[in-house]
């Protein structure tokens, strides 16, 4: 589902009260982040219209419950993944980490929060690569959400 015009103005304003300027993430963490967080303005918005969906798709109002705990989860501590992220960054520039560390943190949040992958913190690079050609949360996100926000920020 496209966004209204409304929902990428408020999108665009709470990412960068948030987070800032995410000019400095990968592409396509910048676009999970706005995703997520869109997801987070719809759930907040309107939960019954959120479960409204699901049940006119046949859903049993399973996966409204699933997302709705992990927007819960993930919302309040995104901010402070992204400041690690950053931070990495910062170490990776002064060569104080390897930038397979930073790919590797980006990876891992990337199968968190886009595609969906249960207990991805304990599970290896090769087995969350296995998991993701078999998940199809990822085909949900909006692609360049966060390019169409970027132009209503200003």
């Amino acid at each position: 589902m496209l966004p209204s015009q409304e929902d990428v103005q408020s999108l665009a304003i709470r990412l960068k009260q948030r987070y800032g300027d995410l000019e400095d993430l990968p592409n396509e963490l910048r676009n999970t982040v706005a995703n997520v967080e869109y997801r987070i303005l719809l759930l907040a918005r309107n939960p019954a219209q959120s479960l409204g969906r699901e049940l006119l798709k046949g859903g049993s109002g399973q996966r409204f419950v699933r997302d709705a705990a992990f927007y819960a989860s993930i919302g309040p501590t995104l901010p402070e993944l992204i400041d690690n992220v950053r931070n990495l960054r910062t170490a990776m520039d002064k060569g104080e980490v390897t930038p397979a560390l930073y790919n590797y943190t980006v990876e891992l949040l990337l199968d968190i929060m886009k595609h969906k992958i249960d207990k991805a913190h304990k599970k290896s690079a090769l087995r969350r690569a296995v998991e993701r050609r078999f998940v199809s949360q990822a085909q949900e996100e909006i692609p360049q959400l966060y390019e169409v926000c970027k132009r209503y920020a200003g």
